[in-house]
């Protein structure tokens, strides 16, 4: 008779604007159906401190509040406090990017929130000085993306392309 070990692994979905940090080897943090949306995916390898935010617009209207991962102004200054809360060393944090894709090819204003959120998030991240070691943005898919806190993998899943490793964040090749 054999026995097998089974892991527990749990999957927490962050939902339009909201953004989720951890310190946690059983679980994934993930974003479905990105479309215009910007998953930023960091990961400090050191502390294994992780997080995700699901950006859905580029700046924050004048005035308004909201939830603080909406925006890419917004988020990129909440990620980095809420990553610093959990431990991590800003300075060893990585990040991937995944989303911005125009998914309506009728729709001109979808195709330039999709590119607008891609150099808004862009511009946040270096303004805090984040380091993007990969992204897989713009196009004409949805995709669903899945940071794993126990090595830092990024996980990319699309119609056309299946699923696929984007990169290791906690510096494995």
């Amino acid at each position: 008779m054999m026995t097998y070990a089974v892991a527990t692994v749990n999957t927490q979905y962050i939902g339009m604007g909201e953004l989720v940090v951890a310190r946690d080897d059983g679980l994934h943090l993930g974003c479905v159906g990105l479309g215009s949306c910007i998953a930023i995916c960091a990961f400090d390898p050191y502390t294994r401190v992780g997080g995700v935010v699901h950006v859905v617009l580029p700046t924050a209207p004048e005035g308004r509040s909201g939830s603080a991962g909406k925006y890419a102004d917004t988020a990129v200054p909440a990620l980095v406090t809420a990553l610093r809360q959990a431990g991590a060393h800003l300075g060893d944090v990585r990040v991937a990017l995944c989303g911005g894709a125009g998914i309506f090819t009728t729709a001109v204003s979808s195709a330039q929130i999709g590119q607008r959120n891609i150099l808004a998030v862009r511009h946040a991240l270096t303004e805090a000085r984040l380091h993007v070691v990969r992204e897989e943005v713009g196009g004409s898919e949805g995709r669903t993306v899945l940071l794993h806190l126990d090595t830092g993998a990024v996980y990319v899943r699309s119609v056309r392309q299946g699923e696929r490793v984007l990169t290791y964040l906690g510096g494995m090749v």
